[in-house]
């Protein structure tokens, strides 16, 4: 959780909840140190009972309260009402509990007798331990309260703080389990703890759940264009390079489309129109290529394809098609609902693996849809370069030794 903070500082409640289940790690160390007593013999079941039944009481205040005070940090981060002090007061408050709690319930243990405090004592019928029923009660009204706020704040959103609800919901399990209890018992104890280690099971799920998410979505803001949701340039040309450098002997190609006369559109029309013209270029390229194949936008009005396992002829068909297809479905189609039928023009390279690197495929590709707007746009252009030895390109790079297929 402090790492998920670290990335995202605005998200201030995911440092107090991290805090608080480090709260939870220190007062577990601390149970772990007054068992080891009883087995060694320093002290007698009863009161290390006690002193573990006031551990447990402050570590369910101390998770509750802080996993609290996170709560109104995020209904406050939501409605912007958050400033500087308001989080540094909040912080102190929650290292307070932290690191102040485990010295108070210390303080309250076998450690010091004159302010020891007596939660499970030890009966005259048969040996046994009893909980006293007010400080059972007191959790369960605290985490009933917190389950109640969470929920009507935060219903039952996909989010870390589902593993907040499921969190209280199992403690007031756990601690009803305690409560109806009349006297405790290992087996009643053993419930308990089994619902709590289910519970926090659980939370990790959803946690990682989230985190995977969160990942999802920074990869598709690094890899993805925001206005069409398809690849970028970056993304493009890293997938050139790597398809670039193949051992692979197939032959692929790479179309550079550009819409014609894209200015006049956004002149006469509006950036709104065109880039809802952009959106619908892009969805037909996308409904026109092949499953497999790499749509990105390079540029403005500019997109790029890749495509592989292809050979010159139909990649030729294919662009044709889409080209096609752009200038018939931009026409009077009330699917798409723009004001004037566009086009586009197309320049392609076929190439295959090694034979080129990135730079000279994508210009290659840039020079033949150069080639299609200046004779007359809304065409396309490819360029064949499979044949050609991959030294004798890599020494000297002819361009009067380009085959040229055009429309």
């Amino acid at each position: 959780m402090q790492l998920y903070f670290i990335y995202d500082r605005r998200q201030f409640s995911n440092c107090i909840l991290s805090l608080a289940f480090l709260s939870c790690l220190i007062y577990f160390v601390k149970t772990v140190i007054i068992i080891q007593q009883i087995i060694e013999g320093r002290l007698t079941s009863s009161v290390v009972q006690n002193d573990i039944a006031i551990y447990y009481l402050f570590r369910q205040m101390s998770l509750c309260i802080l996993i609290f005070l996170a709560l109104v940090n995020k209904v406050s981060e939501n409605t912007k009402q958050r400033n500087l002090f308001s989080k540094k007061m909040t912080l102190c408050i929650s290292l307070f509990f932290v690191f102040g709690g485990p010295i108070v319930a210390h303080i309250l243990s076998s450690h010091y007798e004159s302010y020891n405090l007596h939660i499970a004592e030890l009966t005259n019928e048969n040996g046994q331990v009893v909980w006293k029923a007010s400080y059972v009660t007191i959790m369960i009204f605290m985490w009933l309260t917190l389950l109640s706020v969470n929920l009507y704040f935060n219903g039952l959103r996909y989010d870390i703080w589902n593993g907040v609800t499921v969190i209280a919901f199992c403690a007031v399990l756990y601690n009803i389990s305690l409560l109806f209890m009349s006297r405790y018992s290992v087996s009643t104890w053993y419930i308990s703890r089994t619902i709590e280690v289910v519970s926090k099971l659980t939370v990790m799920v959803i946690f990682m759940c989230h985190i995977f998410s969160a990942l999802r979505v920074t990869k598709n803001i690094a890899h993805r264009d925001p206005l069409t949701n398809i690849f970028n340039r970056n993304y493009f040309f890293n997938e050139l390079t790597v398809q670039s450098a193949s051992a692979k002997k197939t032959p692929y190609c790479v179309m550079i489309m550009d819409i014609d006369h894209f200015k006049k559109v956004n002149d006469t029309w509006g950036h709104p129109v065109g880039d809802q013209v952009i959106k619908t270029v892009v969805n037909i390229i996308g409904k026109s290529i092949r499953p497999d194949d790499l749509l990105a936008r390079v540029g403005g009005e500019e997109f790029g394809v890749l495509l592989t396992d292809i050979d010159t002829e139909r990649a030729k068909a294919l662009a044709e098609r889409i080209r096609e297809n752009v200038e018939r479905l931009t026409g009077d189609n009330p699917e798409y609902a723009i004001p004037q039928k566009v086009t586009i023009s197309i320049g392609a390279v076929v190439t295959q693996e090694n034979a080129l690197n990135p730079n000279e495929i994508y210009r290659l590709a840039d020079n033949a849809l150069y080639e299609a707007k200046e004779t007359g746009r809304n065409k396309v252009v490819v360029r064949d370069v499979v044949n050609f030895c991959e030294s004798t390109i890599k020494r000297h790079f002819d361009p009067t030794h380009v085959i040229w297929t055009q429309a």
